[in-house]
């Protein structure tokens, strides 16, 4: 059970990383 909540946080975590990326590459256009 607490391993599959810590992928799904890590996954997480790395959704937002990704999206605030894509945020920071579209406000630099």
């Amino acid at each position: 059970m607490l391993p599959k909540l810590v992928y799904q946080l890590k996954m997480v975590l790395r959704l937002d990383l990704t999206f605030y990326e894509l945020t920071r590459i579209l406000m630099l256009v």
